[in-house]
């Protein structure tokens, strides 16, 4: 559309250019007529007169500022289009730039939500180990007291065992010979 409207606007001025050669050309035939009304060579022509001439002149501008006119009204109207044009651009590179503002927030949210999830992971992960740590400890502690609960038990029926060996043998009277049985 603005390709014919500036191939419309360039006919238009050729045109304009054209009528204003013929205004001059037309102003110089009138002044060359003047100077020589009495040359040979015109009396096949009629003699136009001054207020023909400039009854034709004065159409002729009367065209050419029509013209000028249409060309100046189409020139308005193609910048006034542009400028709407202009005006619809500029708001969509502003929503554009909004988009582009909130993107990049998030950008900036998600890795800030992404350092911190790293950090609380990295909590986690020492949190983790040292219960892993404390539960193998207590394992190993269970496990030593069992086995010290175990020898201190060994040892206390070891020593009842003996004690009671000991009582029974200190009681014990000796054996007496047994007597023959008689038949």
């Amino acid at each position: 559309m603005q390709r014919i409207d500036l191939r419309l606007l360039d006919v238009q001025m050729e045109q304009l250019s054209r009528a204003i050669a013929e205004k001059q050309r037309l102003e110089s035939l009138l002044v060359r007529s003047d100077r020589s009304s009495n040359v040979g060579n015109n009396e096949g022509m009629t003699e136009i007169t001054r207020e023909e001439f400039n009854a034709k002149l004065e159409t002729i501008e009367a065209r050419m500022d029509a013209r000028v006119e249409s060309v100046s009204s189409k020139i308005d109207a193609f910048l006034t289009t542009q400028s709407a044009v202009q005006v619809e651009r500029d708001k969509a590179q502003a929503e554009r730039d909004k988009r582009f503002e909130l993107l990049a927030e998030r950008a900036t949210k998600a890795a800030e939500g992404a350092e911190e999830a790293a950090k609380q992971a990295a909590t986690v992960k020492s949190n983790y180990w040292a219960a892993v740590i404390v539960q193998l400890l207590a394992v190993v502690a269970i496990l030593v007291g069992a086995y010290y609960a175990n020898q201190a038990n060994v040892f206390g029926a070891m020593q009842t065992t003996m004690s009671a060996f000991q009582a029974g043998k200190a009681e014990v009277s000796p054996p007496t010979p047994a007597s023959a049985p008689t038949k």
